[in-house]
């Protein structure tokens, strides 16, 4: 069953500055539609210990599908990783702040970010609970509360992407805990993978 939006509160304050976000167009509620209708097909009800293969054709972002699962699991925290994060991705990021389904949030972009795209740059830096860049092209979502974790991982980047896109969606706690570990040891600067990397 989907979660229910009508009990979630007051976004916390992790999220407080993504307030602001624009409101959703007509056009854009429609699209959403469309969008959630191709998710329910291909994704289905998140269950624990499934790991779904999926292949988007287009038909949804990374932004996209973490809103379909939130609303599912209920308010989470985010830990993810990306090569590239675009405004569509933003304002999705941003919405789901407000409604109190991203309730802390943990980014780690690719360095090239500031040039590329510096706004993502900027309003991950002043909104998330911590942001860093490395070298990186992984991408991987994770979701946690204490009833889930859900780890992502596929190709797909935090953008609108015309491309076919493939990846697998695991609900198994374990697999989620070891995604959502490297990726803070790297915010953290820790190099869990021993790589010392020079960002030039």
């Amino acid at each position: 069953m989907l979660f229910n939006l009508d009990d979630i509160q007051e976004a916390p304050d992790a999220c407080e500055k993504a307030k602001g976000a624009k409101p959703e167009s007509k056009k854009a509620r429609e699209k959403r539609v469309r969008t959630q209708d191709a998710l329910k097909f291909a994704i289905g009800e998140i269950n624990d210990g499934e790991s779904i293969h999926f292949v988007s054709g287009a038909l949804w972002s990374t932004h996209d599908l973490v809103e379909y699962i939130l609303q599912q699991i209920g308010p989470a925290t985010i830990t993810a990783c990306s090569w590239s994060f675009s405004n569509p991705g933003i304002e999705k990021f941003a919405r789901l702040c407000d409604k109190g389904l991203i309730v802390e949030s943990y980014m780690l972009l690719d360095w090239r970010i500031h040039q590329r795209a510096s706004e993502a740059a900027t309003y991950m830096s002043a909104n998330c609970t911590a942001f860093a860049t490395t070298s990186i092209h992984a991408k991987v979502t994770v979701l946690t509360n204490d009833e889930y974790a859900v780890a992502i991982v596929g190709s797909a980047n935090w953008t609108n992407n015309p491309r076919i896109e493939a990846g697998v969606l695991t609900a198994d706690r374990k697999i989620a805990e070891f995604h959502k570990s490297w990726i803070m040891d790297e915010i953290n600067k820790k190099d869990p993978l021993n790589l010392k990397r020079e960002e030039t």
